[in-house]
């Protein structure tokens, strides 16, 4: 598939060129991936194997290795299944996978480590961020979780965004959640940036 049949396909939002063969692949073509883009064709979450996409991305930065795992199927053993889309939920809201088992070890310097691996560049120790909002901490070492990458909510101030958070529901995300959006769009910060 050429650069130029892409093209056509580019405006799944924040989604990876990678990702988009991949599910141009999975939807049974180019010209099938077309009619999902025009709303001719609904496609569910299932179809799209989401899971296998984006586990497949933090293994190709090198989760997968650290962690010890010997092959990108075990990886994807560790990896729950995508959970159902919540009913209410915005439409503009997508599934990103959160893998938080290098980002808790502390012999590895988890955030550190992470940056590392993402390609970006920090300064910090683990015990740089704490999170604003202890009470929403999640538990689980790998979960997924239905976000936005903040550009919706580009020109307003974190203020405004919180108190806009409180009416709708929505929650800031942690650093390993804004890294998880970074680790499967690279390119999410060329608009904007995410406060953490």
């Amino acid at each position: 598939m050429s650069t130029a049949d892409l093209d056509s396909v580019r405006k799944v939002d924040d989604l990876r060129i990678g990702h988009v063969k991949a599910l141009v692949t999975k939807l049974g073509g180019l010209d099938a991936a077309k009619d999902v883009l025009r709303g001719k064709r609904v496609v569910r979450l299932e179809e799209l194997d989401i899971r296998t996409c984006q586990a497949k991305t933090l293994w190709d930065k090198g989760f997968g290795e650290v962690l010890g795992f010997k092959s990108f199927e075990q990886y994807l053993e560790s990896i729950p299944e995508l959970p159902e889309r919540p009913a209410d939920l915005p439409g503009h809201f997508q599934p990103i996978l959160v893998d938080q088992r290098i980002f808790r070890s502390e012999e590895l310097d988890g955030l550190v480590k992470v940056c590392e691996l993402l390609g970006v560049t920090f300064n910090g120790n683990n015990g740089t961020f704490e999170p604003h909002d202890p009470k929403h901490e999640v538990k689980d070492d790998v979960y997924w979780m239905w976000c936005q990458d903040g550009k919706i909510n580009r020109g307003k101030s974190v203020k405004a965004c919180r108190k806009q958070f409180v009416k709708t529901g929505e929650i800031g995300l942690n650093a390993m959640e804004g890294l998880a959006i970074l680790a499967q769009n690279p390119d999410v910060l060329n608009s904007h940036y995410m406060d953490l």
